[in-house]
């Protein structure tokens, strides 16, 4: 279908009795096929975007000269990716509910730029995996939201790009998963910079290896917050 601003879209919604809304967004028009999943209920919104899935998301991911997106320099690949479906995302989030942005890979920074632009919310939580860095590096701007996770592991060669001039929000916590079976909260950059394994760059990127690791976990972010040692993980 077209929608009023020419683009090609699948969009589908549902609302169930209990007041919960569901819905599923995708913009297919030519290097523009960025999707998500929302669901909005009672008492929450859930947004939840998809991570790299086509040669034209790359294009974009490559695309790594800075633009001025609402009120914040970012990669202007993301922000224009992120400008392509936000519109009608925003529409069905109520600012004074709870809200949750979560996303792998380009859906983690789609899910970084919400977050930013939901900065007036009332109560914003952001947990993304493999996410690459979003912002101009040396930014004086900042979110103050509760809980911003991003969750990184070692090899994942995604997460630490682009390398040059970008850096992910300074009040970011990070949950690194290292190499040697350790899970460490907020560790050093030196750390992270030498804890890496060209062979390991993509299959560390997965979403699936991102799942087993959490399932491996099994301790809360807090808890981990509050640890003065690495957690060690079964690996």
């Amino acid at each position: 279908m077209q929608d009023n601003y020419g683009k090609t879209v699948r969009s589908t919604s549902t609302r169930c009795l209990s007041g919960q809304y569901t819905g599923i967004y995708e913009d297919r028009k030519p290097f523009n096929v960025y999707g998500c999943v929302y669901t909005v209920t009672p008492e929450c919104n859930y947004v939840v975007f998809r991570g790299t899935n086509s040669f034209a998301d790359w294009l974009f991911n490559l695309t790594a000269i800075p633009a001025y997106y609402n009120k914040r320099w970012s990669h202007a690949g993301f922000s224009a990716a992120h400008k392509s479906v936000w519109k009608r995302i925003r529409r069905c989030l109520n600012p004074y509910k709870k809200t949750v942005f979560i996303g792998h890979s380009l859906g983690g920074a789609l899910a970084e730029l919400s977050a930013w632009a939901c900065r007036d919310f009332d109560d914003v939580s952001l947990v993304t995996f493999g996410k690459p860095n979003v912002f101009v590096r040396g930014s004086k701007k900042r979110m103050h939201h509760k809980n911003q996770i991003s969750c990184v592991s070692g090899s994942d060669v995604v997460a630490r790009m682009p390398k040059i001039g970008y850096a992910p929000d300074a009040n970011q916590d990070l949950i690194y998963f290292d190499n040697w079976g350790h899970v460490l909260f907020n560790p050093p950059r030196g750390y992270i910079k030498k804890d890496f394994g060209l062979g390991d760059s993509l299959s560390d990127h997965s979403m699936k290896s991102y799942k087993q690791i959490l399932n491996d976990m099994q301790i809360s972010v807090n808890e981990l917050r509050q640890m003065r040692t690495p957690l060690t993980r079964t690996v």
